[in-house]
């Protein structure tokens, strides 16, 4: 990898399926406003949509992020991290970068991902799920995004919050009855699940994964 690729490339583009507390799809926890993944005609994507892995991850959204990484260029997407590294601190790109240096699947994806188009044939090494905004805490640091208890001494306090994705963080989840397609296809190669919230504990799709990664023996 030469120098100027290994300053803008990022494994996650390659092998992370992320969702957001309203089950939007995400590059990573690290990308907010246009890092939010859209279907190719430009419409959020959601993860009720994730009927094939493989073809969310060859949406043109995801073919323009990594053709941009292998082209040496910064994907206005993941701007959070090279602002940060701009400033001289540690970012979530490099940090993975760093776990992932000599993961002999991601070099080999790599090295087959086509640069004219981006195209890839994925194995999702991690999962990474914001499971809802149900939680039984109110922690002043907190937001309704994130905890939809703390949503009426928000409107008390006349606080201002997104009520759209706050609902939308409340209901998308419980919408979904089973994730059972989506583990099939990336159990074999997982390594990581990450699980934030809301609170994890208080979801049935959290206990459904954990479930199905044991009975597949992938846990």
């Amino acid at each position: 990898m030469n120098q100027d690729v290994a300053k803008t490339f990022c494994p996650l583009p390659w092998l992370h399926l992320s969702a957001h507390l309203d089950s939007t799809m995400r590059i990573c926890c690290n990308t907010d406003g246009p890092g939010f993944v859209l279907d190719n005609d430009g419409k959020d994507f959601k993860l009720k949509d994730v009927s094939s892995v493989n073809e969310y991850f060859n949406l043109n959204y995801y073919k323009e992020i990594r053709r941009q990484m292998l082209n040496g260029e910064r994907p206005e997407q993941c701007r959070k991290c090279y602002q940060v590294e701009d400033h001289g601190g540690m970012s979530v790109r490099q940090g993975y970068m760093a776990n992932y240096r000599d993961n002999a699947v991601l070099r080999e994806s790599v090295q087959a991902t086509c640069r004219e188009t981006g195209a890839v044939d994925v194995k999702v090494q991690s999962l990474d799920f914001s499971l809802s905004n149900k939680c039984n805490l109110k922690c002043v640091m907190c937001s309704p995004a994130a905890s939809y208890a703390i949503k009426a001494d928000y409107e008390t306090l006349g606080l201002e919050y997104n009520k759209s994705f706050t609902e939308g963080a409340r209901k998308n989840w419980e919408e979904l009855s089973h994730l059972d397609h989506i583990i099939d296809q990336i159990g074999p190669d997982l390594r990581e699940f990450l699980t934030t919230g809301g609170e994890p504990f208080l979801s049935k799709q959290h206990q459904q994964v954990l479930e199905k990664l044991v009975k597949g023996q992938h846990a």
